[in-house]
């Protein structure tokens, strides 16, 4: 193979791999609204709750939940998102030993995400429920709790969490005696 041949060679391989690495760094679905993120992570949770079979107590706590959700996004003032956030810290905790061992610490971080709403762990309002102080600091300059994306963002990924749930095991692991 002669120098000329490998150096053509060799630059249609850095071509190639360089749009190969140009195409990996296209947005792939992270440009949706928050709007559209929750609408999502509803419709979701409706399907699941709508084909999974839940005892008649599960049930009943997952509609008390999403009635909370629903009263924390309409919340107007700093009391009604704590009061809110407090009986749905106390619910995903009731929820928890029934779901799978796999969701459980992201139910965890959940709750915690709820606890700090409540104004129980130094007022800092988790928008991913980073360990980036930053990232509280920034939403608590934000608005703090009152801020209605930090906490439209939290109940997206409730939603979401609880329809892994309804999508996997239904809340019935404490049932089968696991």
């Amino acid at each position: 193979m002669s120098i000329r041949s490998f150096t053509r060679h060799f630059f249609l391989f850095a071509v190639v791999v360089g749009l190969g690495f140009l195409a990996s760094c296209a947005p792939r679905g992270e440009t949706k609204s928050l709007d559209e993120v929750f609408q999502i992570a509803k419709a979701r949770y409706e399907r699941g709750l709508a084909s999974a079979e839940l005892s008649t107590e599960t049930s009943e706590k997952l509609t008390q939940l999403t009635g909370i959700m629903d009263s924390l996004l309409q919340a107007s003032s700093d009391n009604e998102v704590v009061e809110a956030a407090t009986r749905a810290e106390a619910l995903l905790g009731e929820l928890v030993t029934q779901s799978a061992y796999t969701n459980r610490p992201a139910m965890g971080e959940i709750s915690k995400a709820y606890r700090s709403l409540t104004g129980l762990s130094g007022r800092e309002v988790p928008l991913s429920v980073s360990a980036d102080p930053s990232t509280s600091r920034a939403v608590q300059d934000a608005g703090g709790i009152t801020n209605a994306d930090t906490r439209k963002l939290l109940v997206a990924r409730s939603y979401n969490l609880l329809a892994q749930e309804l999508e996997t095991t239904s809340f019935q692991v404490e049932k089968a005696g696991v």
